[in-house]
């Protein structure tokens, strides 16, 4: 044996989990030809054993997750029981799984079902597996194990069937079939991987290991187990390739592309039920990649070694003779049409029509199925020629290049000598022609081209297809009225037991506040924010609470529970919040005189330097503006130039400095208006002193005036009204900054201007633009005199 594979640098190896890990390299695998819908779903991985089951999670953003049970176990064991119903004339009885089911078997043996893995697939009658060549009865076997158990035939089908008498009577008369329960161990798996995940992540897909030696029944019926529980199965996987796929992960192999021998190992799967041993051959190989480069891949085979068990796959003995096992039936459509088509249509004889089957292993479980079928017959297809054509082939002129072939020496056909018979002449399929050399032959020995068009013979194979319709043999599938049936029984067990959830919850919150309310009445704050009378009343219905609920109250309803607790919380829920006011309450009076304080002064200093800006822009508006400094240009020139009259008419210019205006001093504050802020304070604060005598005159039991929510509503108004201040402070200086900026002359830049535009610009513009601020300066102190 080659030397064992190199193994890859990985964080760690969890032995324990070996069997595990194998079925999750498979999920990475096993996800590629999925469907793109499927790519932001999780998948999950299940070990279906006989004594336990074991699932893990790979899901979007994690590589892999062991699904943990409820009691944060690795495994659960392969059970499910039924319980009777603590209500009465309940339907359902509650279920259990692991653990929890084995627990019941000594006060329930007849409805607890362990081990339901070798039931799987099993004919009752036979008790066997068609592949089993020890003649071992499944069900005698289980039977002897499990006697209490009610084991039975499912009608229609001829498999195992597990009744149980704790459903009702419309629900229990159909047995449980081996599948239908398998699938509500598999809902409990399904359900625990999605509590470990987030509300979005939802598992649709699945892919199950199988023993190797699993024939056609028990594979389908594990797809049905899977099925009834919700989950696609992707891919059906042994258990030996499983753990050799884990195994080349994380190593490399030999390439046999550069002459080395592979590795060959054995793996040995010894569980509860069965012992299996799997010869796996490793090795790498180098394959074509993008453009002119190669990579390296590993591979793995699973080498089916010839002995007996295996020569004796998907057989049973009959009588002491071997005889197949039917898998597949094919019932054709037009199969006798197509027939008469090929002996009418194109002459076919029956004896030469075939039937043709293509037929292939499915990628999921490796069971045949039928791809296509077409019936054939070979027939003969004359090609007629011309004139043309025999002429040419007389003077050796083929018509096509295979038509011209050399001559050849052939004393025979040298000869003139006319015969009483013409010579026969076979074509390239099996018919013939003679003709009487007598009657049309003539005596010259000159030979004549044919005139009427010849005809050449040609093999052609006419092929029609056939429609067909494929259905199992053996252990037929349920009907769609007995799926829709076990779905329907399924969902009603899964309502049952959520409505189960949601009563033990409710007893649970009535146990808590029963707890809760004891130290409540032994509690002086509590006491002080109760009136007498309710705590009394309190006192008396907490001592009924509290023998009903380990009374009648273990099997009453949701709705009794219910009423129980609101009993108790009409009288509590009041007092604990007029305690919780009550200690609230000082603090946050306050702070909200704290608040108005601070927002008092606030505005008066607002106030102030608003007023500060306007005394400041009045004072700068009287002041007289700067002078300005003007030169004239040289004179025009003399009139007694000749070329005088020939130039344009003279212009002089001036030039000027316009100074740069004064900032103002506080200019954060221009525009300001704090009316509505002064106004919300002033209202709160009347509010205040109104609401604080009459929140005195109360007692602590009785219910506050003065609440914590109508104090933070007051807050949040004083908040947004010093909101809008900060706002226009923050946009004023802003503008303010722009406008300098805008109107900075400072930078010793001058225009020129002609005489008669400086003119202009001091008559219109200057006027208009002092005429605007003195409207706005009236308006503000308009504003102000009426505050």
């Amino acid at each position: 044996m080659a030397p064992p594979g190199r193994r890859r640098r990985s964080p760690g190896r969890f032995l324990s989990l070996y069997f595990l890990f194998s079925l999750l390299a498979l999920l990475l695998l096993a996800a590629l030809p999925v469907q793109v819908s499927a790519a932001g779903s999780a998948i999950i991985g299940i070990d279906l054993g006989t004594e336990y089951i074991k699932a893990a999670l790979v899901k979007p953003g994690v590589p892999l997750e062991i699904v943990l049970t409820k009691d944060s176990k690795r495994k659960e064991v392969a059970a499910v029981a039924f319980k009777p119903a603590r209500e009465q004339n309940a339907v359902f009885p509650e279920r259990f799984y692991g653990g929890d089911a084995l627990s019941l078997a000594s006060r329930f043996p007849d409805d607890v079902f362990p081990n339901l893995k070798v039931l799987l697939g099993i004919p009752f009658n036979v008790g066997i597996p068609s592949s089993d060549g020890k003649n071992e009865n499944a069900v005698k076997i289980y039977r002897s194990r499990y006697p209490a158990i009610d084991i039975g035939e499912i009608p229609h089908r001829g498999t195992v069937g597990i009744k149980s008498n704790k459903l009702g009577e419309d629900r229990g008369r159909e047995r449980f079939m081996v599948e239908e329960l398998l699938a509500m161990q598999l809902r409990q798996v399904k359900a625990n991987a999605e509590a470990m995940g987030d509300r979005r992540s939802q598992i649709e897909d699945a892919v199950i290991t199988f023993p190797p030696f699993y024939t056609a029944e028990e594979k389908r019926s594990v797809e049905l187990s899977a099925e009834l529980a919700g989950l696609n199965v992707i891919a059906l996987i042994s258990d030996g390739l499983a753990v050799g796929v884990n195994y080349a992960t994380s190593r490399t192999f030999p390439s046999v592309s550069e002459g080395n021998k592979p590795e060959y190992h054995a793996v040995y799967d010894m569980g509860a039920g069965c012992t299996s041993a799997t010869v796996l051959r490793f090795q790498s190989r180098s394959v074509k990649d993008v453009g002119r480069f190669n990579k390296t891949v590993q591979e793995v085979t699973m080498k089916n070694l010839e002995d007996f068990d295996f020569s004796l796959y998907q057989q049973l003995t009959q009588n002491g003779k071997l005889v197949d096992a039917p898998l597949v039936g094919i019932e054709t459509t037009n199969l006798t049409q197509s027939v008469a088509t090929l002996k009418n249509t194109f002459g076919c004889a029956p004896a030469n029509i075939t039937t043709k089957l293509s037929i292939q292993l499915r990628p999921l479980d490796g069971i045949p199925e039928l791809v296509s079928a077409i019936v054939s017959c070979q027939r003969i297809s004359e090609e007629k020629k011309g004139v043309v054509e025999d002429v040419k082939e007389f003077f050796g002129l083929g018509s096509k290049k295979n038509d011209q072939q050399p001559l050849q020496d052939d004393p025979a056909k040298e000869s003139i000598t006319p015969s009483s018979k013409s010579s026969t002449a076979a074509s390239a399929s099996t018919t013939t022609a003679s003709s009487s050399a007598g009657k049309s032959a003539s005596a010259s020995s000159a030979v004549e081209p044919e005139i009427e068009t010849s005809k050449v013979s040609k093999g052609k194979t006419e092929t029609i297809p056939i429609a067909f319709n494929a259905f199992v043999l053996g252990i037929k599938p349920p009907s769609e009225t007995d799926l829709a049936r076990i779905k329907g029984r399924l969902t009603s067990f899964d309502v049952s037991d959520y409505a189960r959830f949601k009563r033990e919850e409710v007893f649970n919150n009535l146990e808590a506040f029963i707890y809760q309310t004891q130290e409540l009445v032994n509690d002086e704050a509590f006491l002080r924010v109760i009136p007498a009378d309710d705590l009394a009343k309190l006192k008396e219905t907490l001592a009924e609470a509290n023998e009903w609920l380990y009374g009648d109250g273990t099997d009453a309803t949701m709705k009794d529970i219910k009423t129980r607790l609101e009993r108790l919380k009409q009288y509590v829920d009041p007092a604990l919040k007029r305690k919780n006011e009550y200690s609230l309450l000082p603090s946050k009076i306050e702070a909200l005189q704290k608040v108005l304080r601070n927002a008092k002064t606030f505005i008066d200093a607002i106030q102030k330097e608003v007023d500060a800006q306007e005394s400041i822009r009045s004072a700068s508006e009287s002041a007289s503006p700067a002078a300005s400094t003007s030169s004239n240009e040289p004179p025009a020139p003399s009139s007694s130039d000749d070329f005088v009259s020939l130039e344009d008419e003279s212009t002089y210019t001036t030039t000027t400095n316009t100074p740069s205006p004064k900032a103002t001093q506080s200019s954060l504050f221009a525009g300001i208006d704090v009316s509505s802020l002064a106004n919300t304070q002033a209202s709160v604060m009347s509010w205040l002193e109104k609401q604080l005598p009459l929140q005195e005159q109360l007692s602590q039991y009785e219910d506050p005036i003065l609440t914590t929510a109508a104090i933070e509503a007051k807050l949040r108004e004083l908040e947004l009204e010093l909101n809008k201040v900060m706002t226009k402070m923050t946009g004023s200086g802003g503008d303010s900054g722009r406008n300098n900026n805008g109107r900075s002359g400072g930078d010793g830049k001058s225009k020129q201007k002609t005489g008669k535009e400086k003119n202009k610009d001091k008559q219109q513009e200057t006027p208009k633009e002092s005429q605007k601020e003195k409207e706005k300066e009236k308006e503000k102190k308009k504003g102000r005199d009426e505050l």
